[in-house]
């Protein structure tokens, strides 16, 4: 399997391994492959605006930066492109699709990996500054919710957005 690097646009300096892409900024990652030819750029803030969920976005206007340019408003913690071995489940799970966890927004999302339009999303009052979505080999997801009073682990079936273990 070959290696592929994620070049962080929010962190240039930052360079991490891994043997598939899982990891985007919120202005977008150059994903390379391990011999150093970038593959795509996705800039997940534009996906959010340029979608029916673009309400979730905070406004910073009332924020004291601090003399700071660089504001976090997404957080993404993981990305996970799909190899196409679960799309017998749903057709979310098709070859080149990709999960991502947009922490700040308490949101997991399926972005089609073609277009990067969103698919399908969960979390709004559901979720807490989550992390690790994993997709099962029965086409379910488990991640883990920091939650507002206590942490969980959850178990949820995709096409219907039910949890069907926690």
């Amino acid at each position: 399997m070959m290696e592929a690097s994620i070049f962080s646009s929010a962190h240039p300096s930052a360079c991490r391994r891994f043997t598939r892409p899982q990891t985007f900024s919120m202005n977008g990652s150059h994903v390379v492959t391990g011999d150093g030819i970038q593959k795509t750029e996705i800039s997940l803030l534009q996906v959010i605006r340029a979608s029916p969920y673009a309400f979730l976005l905070p406004t910073a206007r009332h924020l004291d930066l601090d003399g700071t340019d660089q504001l976090d408003l997404l957080h993404a913690n993981h990305v996970e492109v799909f190899d196409g071995s679960r799309d017998h489940v749903s057709p979310f799970f098709r070859r080149g699709n990709i999960l991502v966890s947009l922490k700040h927004l308490n949101v997991i999302a399926i972005l089609d990996g073609a277009t990067h339009e969103i698919l399908w999303l969960w979390g709004p009052n559901n979720l807490a500054l989550q992390h690790h979505p994993v997709l099962l080999e029965n086409g379910r997801i488990l991640l883990f919710d920091n939650g507002t009073e206590e942490s969980r682990v959850l178990e949820l079936d995709v096409p219907t957005g039910a949890v069907t273990w926690h």
